[in-house]
């Protein structure tokens, strides 16, 4: 375990909220405490660590050290853990990770790039975990599609240089304009359906996936 840089204090250190993964707690954790992107508060929390092990990857599954995390923001380590999609492996091109007790092919969610509601960023300020799904398409609440491109630059929006609210480009992502859906036709939310559903759609997604 590495030794914690007591000398830094977040100024606002929020609690994790259910409906988020590590990801978008980071997001917010970086908004609330006005730093660009979450790939500079990373840079805070952990000054050590190696830059191209962490590269693009994934703070939704938990590579980072957590008791830094939990030391920074004043969160019991159980609390943080339950945010995180632990990798079975570190780096490789072959990573799963675990879900529900069970591992599955790290390209399942959006582990490089976001998806998000405008409405739901808009009035939760949250990201949540259920976005994070390749096979949820869209908002149920809403009743629109979620949205994977910028709709200022057209790029995707990264995890590392994104803030909560914001594109790297500057857009803000509630202002991005919605696209109705029909959740028979355009998909379903995973996180809302039953366990034994969640794995049926998974082992299908991933039987199908090229």
């Amino acid at each position: 375990m590495n030794t914690p840089h007591t000398e830094l204090r977040l100024l606002a250190r929020p609690k994790p909220d259910q409906a988020e993964h590590l990801a978008g707690y980071l997001l917010r954790l970086t908004d609330v405490n006005c730093l660009r992107h979450s790939q500079e508060l990373c840079q805070l929390l952990y000054p050590e660590a190696d830059t191209t092990a962490r590269a693009s990857l994934i703070p939704q599954v938990g590579i980072y050290d957590l008791y830094q995390l939990a030391n920074h923001t004043g969160q019991p380590i159980e609390q943080l853990e339950k945010l995180t999609r632990p990798l079975d492996v570190r780096v490789g091109r072959i990573r799963q990770f675990e879900y529900q007790g069970k591992h599955w092919p790290l390209s399942m969610i959006r582990y490089k790039y976001r998806a998000w509601c405008p409405q739901c960023l808009k009035t939760k300020g949250r990201q949540l975990s259920s976005w994070d799904w390749h096979i949820t398409t869209y908002c149920p609440e809403h009743q629109v599609l979620l949205l994977e491109y910028c709709p200022a630059c057209s790029k995707r929006v990264s995890w590392r240089h994104s803030s909560l609210h914001r594109c790297a480009c500057g857009a803000e992502l509630a202002r991005a304009a919605s696209t109705s859906a029909t959740a028979a036709i355009d998909g379903f939310n995973f996180e809302a359906l039953p366990l034994d559903m969640q794995h049926r759609y998974m082992a299908l997604a991933y039987l199908s996936h090229p």
